[in-house]
């Protein structure tokens, strides 16, 4: 038997399927009552059902190649194992908790580490009860993280580096520089230091087709539908929001970092007053993040709103910047209101 074995809880599975392959070359157990919960949940349209059904493909895969009840070995050298083991329920009755699904699969992580005293056992559960009810009987239980975004680990679109005065001014001239380093990506950043003075700072952009760095072409600092880049990394947005060789631009960041409002401005200004697109299309994921709304009242656009007035909320703000930059060219006219920009 291998050194460790992970007893998985329905909710690991339903959030999120992959953590089936998640523990390298462990053991992997799912008790029997886990598939039974799954396949309540597998009829609907939502993520839950979707993870339900995906889980059920992933088993009947794992099922041609040998038998579940006795371990599948999966590419990482590790084994799942769906366990039907009539002594699991017996080890289970042991146990007083009023929740018999919980009891089972706290019993089957008991049953485990009673057979097995040389492997280390470990119930992986979402649920902070269940962990609580397993460590009162000697059952070692974490949490499923392994995908928990870590800001500090993320990809950031850029990477620092120190920069001669040699190359400073060979950029000045020219306004780009060989590329002297490895591994970047295309459109990458390269923030640079010149002559390790952190008050002398530049942001140059890898273009991959010549290999050259770049100082910002699309973004110097110019308003952009009546806002500014406020430091570097919306700087670095600006440029590629603006660049229309760039087809696609993925901005990710902790809530009030700007991302819809660049993204707004670039495309309003792309639209409106350089003329470059006809259309700016904005679509919203309608998901509640808690309980959800419910069936709303009144017409469509006000069943909308709830969903929409992020949306709206930011097109205010660009919208007021916008007339207030203008108001000298604009004595007499009526200001433009969202409406009108929708229309």
């Amino acid at each position: 038997m291998e050194k460790k074995i992970f007893v998985l809880d329905t909710n690991v599975l339903i959030h999120n399927p992959q953590a089936l392959f998640s523990f390298e070359d462990n053991r992997v157990v799912i008790p029997i009552v886990v598939i039974e919960e799954i396949d309540q949940f597998k009829k609907g349209l939502d993520e839950k059902s979707r993870n339900a059904r995906q889980i059920g493909r992933y088993l009947d895969d794992l099922r041609q190649s040998g038998n579940l009840q006795d371990g599948v070995k999966t590419d990482r050298g590790g084994v799942i194992q769906v366990t039907v083991n009539r002594d699991v329920t017996d080890t289970a009755a042991k146990l007083f908790f009023l929740d018999r699904n919980d009891n089972l699969i706290i019993g089957t992580a008991l049953y485990f580490k009673e057979q097995y005293p040389s492997s280390q056992v470990t119930l992986v559960s979402k649920d902070v009860n269940v962990r609580i009810k397993a460590d009162c009987v000697g059952i070692k239980a974490e949490n499923f993280e392994t995908d928990t975004i870590k800001f500090d680990e993320f990809f950031t679109g850029w990477t620092h580096e120190e920069l001669d005065l040699a190359s400073l001014t060979e950029l000045d001239e020219k306004s780009y520089i060989p590329n002297p380093l490895e591994g970047l990506y295309p459109n990458q950043f390269v923030r640079v230091t010149i002559d390790g003075n952190p008050e002398k700072t530049r942001s140059l952009r890898y273009h991959a087709d010549h290999n050259m760095l770049y100082n910002l072409m699309q973004y110097k600092g110019q308003e952009v539908f009546g806002i500014k880049a406020r430091n570097f990394e919306q700087e670095m947005a600006l440029d590629l929001l603006l660049d229309d060789d760039i087809k696609l631009v993925s901005l990710s960041g902790k809530a009030g970092t700007g991302k819809t409002l660049l993204a707004m401005a670039a495309g309003l200004h792309k639209v409106t007053e350089a003329s470059t697109y006809k259309r700016l299309v904005i679509s919203r994921p309608i998901s509640p993040l808690g309980k959800d709304l419910g069936y709303l009242p009144g017409s469509k656009a006000e069943k909308f709103n709830p969903w929409m007035q992020p949306i709206y909320d930011n097109m205010d703000i660009l919208l007021s910047l916008h007339d207030d930059k203008n108001q000298d060219n604009s004595k007499g006219k009526k200001k433009a209101s969202i409406f009108d920009f929708m229309d």
